[in-house]
Order: C-alpha cells, then sequence, then structure tokens
C-alpha cells in the first residue's frame, strides 16, 4: 500500500487524539508508533514536518538513526544529534541534510541481477540478495514484482507475495544493524552468543512476548562474557534494552517476525541450527 492511501486511512484514526498527519506518515517510514513520535516531537519541540521531509527521502542509515533516538536510551548521542537538527528554534531557512541518491539505480539492479541470474543459487538465495540490492538502492518494495520477473529463466517458479518481500528487507535490515554493532566480536564466540541472547531476550521482551524471552538462555549454552568485569553491566544494558527494542520496534512487534529476523542473522553467522531453533521460539503471529 503507497503512503498516501495509507495516510488517508489512518490519519482520522489519529487526529481526535491530537497526532499530526506527519507522525502517523513518520510511523509508517520507520515502522515506529504515531503516538510515541508525536509524544517524541513535542517533547523535544521539533519542527516535524521538516523531520518527516528529510526521513521521507533518506536511506535505511537515516531511518534506522531516527528510530534509535526515538527508542534508546535517553540522551543517547543520535538523538541528540537528531533534536539539534530539527529543534522549533533552528533557523527556518536551514537547508535539511541532503539523502545521496544513487545514479542509474535501475540500472545497478538490472546488473546485480544478470550476476546471479545463471548461477546454481536457490531460490530463496537469489531473493535476498535481490531484496538486499534493493534495500542498498533504495528502491521501494511495491517495485519488487517487477523486478523479480527478470529471475524467471534461472528459476523453476517465481511467486513472491508482498509480506514475504517486507519480511526479506526486515531480515536484511536487522542483519546489517547486527553486524555493524557486534562487528568486532568474533562470530559463534562467547562473546558474540552472550551479545545475541540478551538483544532477542530484550526485543522479545519488548513486544510483550515475556514467556517466549524466558526460554532465550537455553538456546545459548556456550554464551559468556569475556572482558572487563566494569563494562558487562553497560553491554547488557545496551544489548537488552537498546538494540533489542530497537530490533522490536522495526519488526513492529510482531514475535514471529523477530525471531526470523535475528534467526536469520544466527544463521548467517553462527549456524542454521542455532538459528533454527531460534525461529521456533514464536509459532506463529500474535
Amino acid at each position: 500500500m503507497k503512503l498516501m492511501s495509507l495516510l488517508k486511512e489512518d490519519v482520522s484514526k489519529y487526529t481526535n487524539a491530537g497526532i499530526s498527519k506527519f507522525a502517523v506518515a513518520i510511523a509508517s517510514l520507520t515502522a515506529t508508533k504515531a503516538d510515541a513520535v508525536q509524544k517524541f516531537a513535542d517533547t523535544n519541540e521539533l519542527n516535524i514536518e521538516k523531520l518527516y521531509q528529510f526521513l521521507k527521502r533518506s536511506k535505511l542509515d537515516g531511518k534506522m538513526d531516527f528510530v534509535t533516538a526515538l527508542v534508546g536510551k535517553p540522551g543517547n548521542p543520535i538523538q541528540k544529534k537528531m533534536i539539534k537538527m530539527f529543534s522549533e528554534s533552528v533557523n527556518e531557512e536551514t537547508e535539511l541534510p541532503k539523502a545521496t541518491v544513487p545514479a542509474s539505480v535501475k540500472a545497478k539492479l538490472d546488473m546485480a541481477i544478470d550476476k546471479i541470474k545463471d548461477t546454481k543459487l536457490s531460490y530463496n538465495q537469489k531473493l535476498n540478495i535481490v531484496v538486499s540490492v534493493m534495500d542498498s538502492l533504495g528502491i521501494d518494495k511495491s517495485q519488487f514484482g517487477k523486478m523479480a520477473s527478470k529471475l524467471k529463466g534461472s528459476m523453476e517458479e517465481i511467486s513472491v507475495n508482498e509480506a514475504d518481500v517486507v519480511n526479506r528487507q526486515l531480515n536484511v535490515k536487522v542483519n546489517k544493524m547486527l553486524e555493524r554493532e557486534l562487528g568486532d566480536l568474533r562470530k559463534g564466540g562467547p562473546n558474540h552468543q552472550f551479545a545475541i541472547m540478551y538483544i532477542l531476550q530484550g526485543a522479545l521482551t519488548d513486544a510483550n512476548f515475556h514467556s517466549d524471552a524466558k526460554k532465550v538462555p537455553s538456546l545459548f549454552p556456550k554464551a559468556k562474557y569475556e572482558g572487563d568485569p566494569m563494562a558487562e553491566k553497560d553491554l547488557i544494558q545496551m544489548y537488552e534494552y537498546d538494540l533489542g527494542p530497537n530490533i522490536a520496534a522495526l519488526a513492529k512487534w510482531d514475535g514471529k517476525d523477530i525471531v526470523n529476523a535475528i534467526g536469520f542473522y544466527v544463521s548467517m553467522t553462527v549456524g542454521r541450527p542455532m538459528g533454527e531453533k531460534i525461529e521456533k521460539l514464536v509459532e506463529g503471529k500474535k
């Protein structure tokens, strides 16, 4: 569903609650809650229209920064940066940061598809590559069907619905986030598993899947913090109360989507058996 259509349906629901159309639009762009966006803007006296215009043309990193500012630890550096950029007191003439627009976006995607067309990769592997490339180039998921049809020559059948694409895009986003945040940890090592364990617990708890969150430690018998004891509590705080809720927000607090996305990352970095166990933590949609 396109953004404008969604706004026509949703704005009326929020108007009486004092939530602006820009808060609804921002929530749609960033997979957050409109009331939380409005409260954040009001509390920090932000120019919400400018914030919306910026996020509308931002790539994933810009939208992720906003999510961090919204749901991360109060006073975190990214939150301070966002408040400074969009404070009502900022001169109205100040130009907003410009989002980078890739040159010949469609040509780049065509090139990526041509490279994998005749390979022996599975359908799912090819689909993940295409979704990842689309995400990196900022191509809207509504165009996916047209792009995916180019793969027909090397696949027996192509049948993709929008829900599948959204889920795969979420997997790509979460994978990128965790690669960035945990990139300095040895993949599959005690510290790495320690981090994933608390992130997964935090995400499920934030989404109110408390009983499933309690099962998480049993999946990580090798998880162990091996570092400066003085830093352990701060890391747990960051994993469980910052990164975990960030992922929950991206997944729109859907428990199944949370475990699928983190399970995908674990499958890629630790191993498929552990990834499958994580994906089975939540059996169905809430």
